[in-house]
C-alpha cells in the first residue's frame, strides 16, 4: 500500500503567522462576546465624553511616563544616555502594541538596544532587570492599596499578588544566581549577575522607587479616562484594578490585548458597580491613547537608526 505523505510542517515564519492569526481569532472571540453583552452605541457614547482636556492630559501622563521608564533604566546602564534609552522605550512600545504580548516589545528593545550599546549582554540583562523590578513595583503598589479597595474577594486578590511578587522574587535570583557552566551556560555567560554590572542597593531602590511612580501616573491616566465615561470610583479601586489588568495584559494569547483588556475591565469594573458600558468606553479610550504612544515609537523607528555607541 502506498504511504501517503505526510504535510511539511510549517516554516517558522508561517508558524508565527498562524500563531498570529490564532491569537487575533481569539480577541475577535472575547470581544464579540463582550460585545453581545453590553451596547457598543452606549460605549461609544460614553467615549465621546471624554472631554478634549482629559485627553491632552492623558497624552502628557503618558509620555512622562515613558520618560520615567526611560530614566530608570539608564540607571541600569550606567553611561547609556536618556534619549536613545527614550526612543528604545516608545520602540519598545509600538512592538508590545501591534504584537501579541507587552513582553513582546520588552524583547524587542532589549534586542535593539543591545544592537546599538557597547557590550550587549550587561544591556540585553539590564532590559530584563529592569522588567522584572518594574513588576514588582506594579504588584507591590497594587497590593498595598488591596487592604482598602472594595473589590470583592481582596483574600484572594492579595495571594494573587503576593504570588506575583514571589515570581518576581525567583526570576530574579534566578538571573542573578543561576550557574554560569551547564546547560544555562550559553545564556547565563550573557548576562552577568547585578553585582558584576556594578548595580548596587541603591542603584536598585531608586529603580524600584521610579517604578512606582510610573505605576501612579497608569493609574491616573485611568482615573483620568474613567471620571469623564461615567466611572466613579476610589483611588485604591484604580490601584487594584490597574494591576490587575496590567498582569492579565502580559498573557500571550491575543493580538495587542484585544479582548483581553475589554473583558478585564469589564469585569472588575463591573464588581465594584460599575456599567459595563462604561468599562468598555474606557477601555477603547485606554486602547486610542495606546495607539497614540505607538504612533510615537513608530516615528521614531522610522526616523533614526540604530547606532553603536549610544553614550552620552
Amino acid at each position: 500500500m502506498a504511504r501517503v505523505p505526510e504535510s511539511p510542517a510549517p516554516s517558522g515564519p508561517a508558524r508565527a503567522w498562524v500563531w498570529f492569526a490564532l491569537k487575533a481569532v481569539i480577541g475577535g472571540g472575547l470581544l464579540a462576546f463582550m460585545l453581545s453583552r453590553v451596547s457598543l452605541g452606549d460605549s461609544l457614547a460614553a467615549l465621546s465624553g471624554v472631554s478634549a482636556a482629559a485627553w491632552v492630559l492623558a497624552l502628557v501622563l503618558a509620555v512622562i511616563a515613558h520618560a520615567v521608564n526611560a530614566a530608570k533604566l539608564c540607571g541600569f546602564i550606567p553611561g547609556f544616555a536618556f534619549w536613545p534609552s527614550l526612543r528604545f522605550t516608545f520602540i519598545g512600545t509600538l512592538y508590545g502594541t501591534v504584537l501579541p504580548s507587552p513582553l513582546a516589545g520588552d524583547a524587542v528593545k532589549a534586542v535593539r538596544m543591545a544592537r546599538a550599546g557597547d557590550d550587549p549582554g550587561p544591556i540585553v540583562a539590564a532590559v530584563i532587570r529592569d522588567k522584572v523590578m518594574g513588576l514588582a513595583a506594579l504588584i507591590a503598589l497594587s497590593l498595598a492599596a488591596v487592604p482598602v479597595a472594595g473589590l470583592p474577594g481582596r483574600g484572594e486578590t492579595a495571594a494573587l499578588f503576593i504570588a506575583g511578587l514571589a515570581a518576581a522574587a525567583l526570576l530574579w535570583l534566578v538571573l542573578d544566581r543561576a550557574p554560569r557552566h551547564g546547560l544555562l551556560a550559553p545564556l547565563m555567560r550573557h548576562l552577568p549577575p547585578a553585582a558584576a554590572a556594578g548595580l548596587g542597593r541603591g542603584q536598585l531602590a531608586r529603580n524600584f522607587v521610579w517604578g512606582l511612580v510610573f505605576q501612579a501616573l497608569v493609574v491616573a491616566i485611568f482615573a483620568i479616562l474613567g471620571h469623564d465615561v461615567g466611572i466613579t470610583i476610589s483611588v485604591a479601586d484604580w490601584t487594584v484594578v490597574v494591576g490587575l489588568v496590567s498582569v492579565i495584559l502580559l498573557l500571550p494569547v491575543t493580538v495587542a490585548g484585544l479582548g483581553l483588556r475589554e473583558g478585564s475591565l469589564v469585569g472588575l469594573l463591573g464588581a465594584l458597580g460599575q456599567s459595563g458600558e462604561a468599562a468598555l468606553a474606557l477601555s477603547f479610550a485606554v486602547l486610542i491613547l495606546s495607539l497614540a504612544t505607538a504612533g510615537v515609537g513608530l516615528i521614531f523607528d522610522l526616523a533614526g537608526r540604530d547606532r553603536i555607541g549610544a553614550r552620552a
